[in-house]
């Protein structure tokens, strides 16, 4: 008994010792300094559970705050899109619905409603109906649910544009890493208001084609305990993480790139002409196979977005600037009115 306890204070001491040491060499726990220099939005129902597609963006407008300053406004239609420049045509004139699908880049996070990507396309023509449908965390699993969900509802659009970047590869298969981020910051904002929820992930089968299933919430991976006060559990947590991460790289890609064939098909089938844009370089791969095995007409945004000026710095480095999604709008129009797909 005596060795045993001997045994555990052991244990502890190094536990301390180790947690110590990486600290004095710069290690911190996970998610410091997230409450403080994160984007906020109000109201809390910014997003809402949706049982199709995981979750949407909630009705009406938000507000964004930085240091509890009010720095941004979103609006969004009754059924969650982000609002669009109005259009007005003239009734005998024939206009072109186009969706844009995507994740945070495609909404346009930490832009205006006047500088991102579906206001300057609906801007440049009134022959154009331009729905913005990006959702922030979506990955290419729920863009193409939410395509069928609009078909379905009978909101066919005759120009389906989707957004992909080698990010959303961890998104669409749903892997531990981007579900832990995940979970993480959906209770920080939401709390207990998504036990409810089921994440859309999809998986290919035996016969390798693709699977949609769903994750309830409380099977979803959560952090390794006290990771958000040990920067030893975050160690840790981090490098079990990054090791399963590149170790699946090839089956993540994968499932992405069947995946998008099989939007590519199902747009075939509906008579939707489709683009499929890439926003990094990681993107290229997937791209160049939609090109040549599904004759997709796709589009290499080719902009980095982690050049002073690209990004929304010093708020959010990570999304980017009004100048960049000036650019993606430019190129996206350019590829549209080359193929006559926006020709009243």
């Amino acid at each position: 008994m005596k060795r045993t306890g001997l045994l555990l204070l052991s244990l502890i001491v190094a536990l301390f010792v180790a947690e110590a040491a990486l600290r004095l060499l710069g290690f911190t726990p996970a998610h410091i300094g997230e409450n403080n220099t994160g984007i906020r939005v109000e109201p809390d129902s910014f997003c809402v559970i949706d049982n199709t597609l995981g979750w949407r963006l909630g009705n009406g407008c938000y507000t964004t705050y930085l240091h509890n300053t009010a720095i941004l406004y979103h609006c969004t239609d009754s059924l969650g899109n982000r609002q669009v420049l109005e259009y007005t045509h003239t009734i005998d004139t024939p206009v072109t619905k186009l969706y844009l699908y995507g994740c945070s880049y495609t909404f346009g996070q930490s832009v205006s409603d006047t500088n991102n990507l579906a206001y300057y396309i609906q801007q440049a023509s009134t022959h154009i109906q331009v729905v913005n449908k990006g959702v922030p965390g979506f990955g290419l699993t729920q863009m193409f649910l939410s395509l069928k969900q609009d078909v379905e509802h009978g909101r066919k659009p005759q120009v389906a544009v989707f957004n992909y970047a080698a990010f959303q590869d961890g998104r669409t298969p749903l892997n531990k890493a981007w579900a832990r981020s995940f979970k993480y910051a959906t209770e920080l904002s939401y709390g207990k208001e998504f036990v409810d929820f089921k994440y859309p992930y999809s998986t290919l089968n035996n016969s390798n084609t693709i699977e949609i299933k769903y994750m309830p919430w409380n099977e979803m991976p959560t952090d390794f305990p006290l990771r958000a006060y040990s920067a030893l559990s975050n160690l840790v947590n981090t490098n079990i993480d990054n090791y399963n991460e590149k170790s699946n790289a090839e089956g993540y890609k994968k499932t992405s790139m069947r995946l998008a064939l099989a939007i590519a098909d199902y747009c075939n089938k509906n008579n939707i002409k489709l683009v499929f844009g890439g926003f990094d370089s990681g993107s290229k791969q997937i791209l160049e196979v939609m090109s040549k095995q599904a004759n997709v007409k796709t589009l290499y945004y080719d902009v980095d977005i982690s050049l002073p000026g690209n990004n929304c710095a010093p708020f959010d480095p990570f999304h980017p600037s009004p100048k960049v999604q000036l650019i993606y709008a430019g190129k996206l129009l350019a590829l549209l009115n080359a193929n006559k797909w926006l020709t009243p």
